[in-house]
């Protein structure tokens, strides 16, 4: 799972190469539901929406994968694998105090610790940052502040599908959600994806695409839902702290891409961030499953 998640971000990079990110996040989206729902067929789960609340659930699939994917695939391709990942991991921060804005958790000074902190290290990656363009529409700075978005959207979405928690399974949830998404993504990607080489595609590419949909999107959720079954949420959640630093240690590997020493500093600062509230947020949680779910 966590091996997953850290080289999604050097995989998506590599089908950049061929495949714009508005034509990834449709054929990713169309292939992930198709597998989803065989998925919960197979495992005897419904995929039938809600009499009551299916516009909720409309609206969560639209955030978690319409919203959420268009910043997070557009600020990946102006930055780097690891700053990515570094302000993506920002997510349960954003996720923990929406929560409390909305009586679902409590506020404690460990998590407005655990946020000046995690925020600290985002300010150290952001100073640290290459100045310099990463790709054809390299922009570091506006990359990073897109991933930023990313997480505070999928953060909202995360903190108003929790209800659906206690009747539906996770997997459940994102696959009864997902077709909210698909408006957005069929304006954003559909004229993209009618004009993608496919047989222009090298191996690398098609392996890494499959690794983006099938890895990253469908087995790593699974694998996360079952750990967290069999080991408990707190447990579970502490191995994603282990993403941004597999995503850094993939860039230097594949792409060459070398973090300085005040983004590594940075990545250090945010992961302790966000490991003191994960500490502070099992101590004080009141409801069943209160981990944030991980961002896909």
């Amino acid at each position: 799972m966590v091996i997953c998640w850290g080289f999604n971000f050097v995989s998506l990079k590599l089908v950049y190469q061929q495949m714009p990110a508005s034509a990834v996040s449709l054929f990713r989206f169309i292939l992930m539901w198709l597998a989803l729902a065989g998925l919960c067929r197979i495992r005897g789960e419904s995929i039938r929406p809600p009499k009551e609340g299916y516009f909720r659930f409309l609206l969560v699939g639209m955030m978690s994968m319409g919203l959420y994917m268009i910043p997070f695939l557009e600020g990946l391709a102006r930055t780097t694998p690891a700053e990515t990942a570094i302000m993506l991991s920002t997510a349960p921060i954003f996720t923990v105090l929406i929560a409390a804005m909305f009586k679902q958790e409590k506020l404690t000074v460990g998590i407005l610790v655990a946020t000046f902190i995690s925020f600290a290290g985002v300010t150290l990656v952001l100073l640290g940052g290459t100045h310099h363009a990463v790709s054809a529409a390299g922009n570091p700075m506006l990359g990073n502040g897109l991933v930023l978005l990313s997480a505070l959207v999928w953060a909202c979405a995360t903190v108003l599908g929790r209800p659906y928690l206690t009747k539906f399974s996770p997997i459940q949830v994102l696959t009864i959600s997902m077709p909210g998404a698909l408006p957005i993504l069929l304006i954003y990607g559909g004229p993209d994806l009618l004009k993608v080489p496919w047989h222009e595609f090298t191996w690398v590419t098609w392996t890494n695409l499959a690794q983006v949909v099938f890895c990253s999107g469908v087995l790593a959720f699974v694998c996360f839902y079952e750990g967290v079954r069999k080991i408990g949420t707190g447990r579970a959640t502490m191995y994603q702290f282990f993403v941004p630093i597999l995503a850094t240690f993939f860039g230097i590997l594949i792409l060459k891409q070398t973090p300085s020493t005040l983004q590594v500093l940075g990545l250090v600062v945010v992961i302790s961030g966000v490991w003191v509230a994960s500490i502070a947020r099992n101590r004080t949680a009141r409801l069943v499953g209160d981990t944030a779910e991980p961002a896909p």
